[in-house]
């Protein structure tokens, strides 16, 4: 119990649970949630990949880790599956991040997008929203900035998230892209600006955001950034890199880019990073009104949702993690909680419901409101629009 599984559960269950004993059926069904940095934080800071009177970059991938990067790049490895509009999609590992959503419409105030969670359709059993073929749209996902999933995309087509090559030789980390990059295609590459960016050009698009992301990591030669991109966020040496491991036995490039990202991509101090979560369930009343085929019936969109920003005391996934757990745990010390063994949050609403109320009174209950629609929520038609655009694209490209 923490975040994601955590509060996640745990509100989607109370959420559920006031529905089902006011008789409204489910229609939809979305959640997403993610750990981002404060949008203030995404920016370069001063000598980062700028130079004095420069304008500001943005750090690669606007992402910063407070832990180890290799469950979030072992994430982008996943596939996913789940339905909308009534289809059931299921989208390969390899594809997933170029198969996202560009837009999420959770805040009221961000741009973000939203990448699909492994297999959803379970969730039909566990939230007890009744027969999957019953449900128009199940999805669940994580939450990032724009942008994030195209350059994640771009690392893991050059080979940084490889799981089975190895790196066996590395002099610096200016010379990790490239040993990457040789050991996907499986042919020598040569340490020159042409050689490397030829061998490049074989596995992905070149454009300047993966050149600057590469450079400010610092594991290109800086030469190669400058030459090809006009971004100032390319020019000026990037922070001092992450000391290589005093051996190297043969390393898979994953593991050693999720060494650069900690080190690169950590949290500075006074950083404050940020927690959203998100749910969206479309309900009609299980004795509504009868319509005609013409006509949408009405529907109510009920959304849950949390933000939660980090402050001087503790990071809001932290705070998130923690302090559920807490609760939890003193509902169990006190007797409340009945059930035994490994059981999850749903389990009984002595667990979810003490989560709820802990939180509640510290300052991080979900904020919750209903509005009756017709054609389903706003995140469930975001959606299948970002799935329908897709499909027209690749069906565009076979004629």
């Amino acid at each position: 119990i923490g975040l994601d599984p955590g509060i996640d559960h745990c509100s989607a269950i109370s959420l559920l649970s006031s529905l089902h004993a006011r008789q409204q059926r489910v229609s939809s069904f979305t959640s997403f949630c993610g750990g981002l940095p404060a949008p203030e934080h995404v920016q370069q800071q001063q000598g980062q990949g700028q130079q004095q009177g420069q304008g500001q970059g943005e750090i690669p991938l606007k992402y910063k880790f407070s832990w180890s990067p290799r469950g979030v790049l072992s994430a982008a490895l996943n596939g996913a599956k789940f339905k909308l509009g009534g289809s059931v999609h299921e989208i390969e590992g390899k594809d997933v991040l170029k198969e996202g959503f560009p837009e999420l419409p959770v805040s009221e105030v961000l741009k973000l997008e939203g990448i699909a969670n492994r297999d959803s359709l379970p969730y039909a059993e566990t939230y007890a929203l009744g027969d999957i073929n019953e449900i128009r749209s199940l999805v669940r996902g994580t939450i990032r900035y724009p942008g994030f999933s195209r350059l994640m995309h771009a690392f893991k087509s050059i080979g940084l998230l490889e799981t089975e090559t190895k790196i066996v030789r590395l002099h610096s980390w200016t010379d990790f892209a490239r040993s990457a990059v040789e050991a996907k295609l499986g042919v020598p590459v040569q340490n020159d600006t042409a050689s490397i960016l030829s061998a490049l050009r074989l596995l992905t698009p070149i454009d300047p955001e993966l050149l600057d992301a590469l450079a400010y990591l610092g594991i290109i030669p800086q030469p190669i950034s400058t030459a090809n991109s006009s971004s100032p966020a390319a020019s000026p040496p990037p922070p001092p890199p992450v000391p290589l491991p005093r051996s190297l036995p043969p390393h898979a490039p994953i593991d050693l880019f999720a060494s650069v990202l900690a080190y690169q991509l950590r949290y500075l101090p006074g950083e404050r990073d940020l927690v959203i979560l998100h749910h969206e369930i479309v309900t009609t009343s299980a004795h509504g009104a009868p319509h005609s085929e013409e006509e949408e019936p009405e529907e109510h969109v009920h959304s849950a949702s949390l933000t939660v920003y980090g402050n001087e005391r503790a990071s809001a996934m932290a705070r998130c993690v923690g302090l559920p757990l807490a609760f939890a745990v003193r509902a169990v010390l006190e007797g409340a909680v009945v059930a035994r063994g490994v059981c999850g949050p749903g389990a009984e609403k002595a667990v979810w419901g003490r989560v709820l109320d802990g939180l509640e009174g510290v300052g991080m209950g979900m904020r919750e409101s209903v509005r009756v629609v017709k054609g389903g929520g706003v995140v469930e038609k975001s959606l299948l629009k970002a799935r329908m655009t897709l499909v027209a694209a690749a069906a565009a490209r076979l004629q």
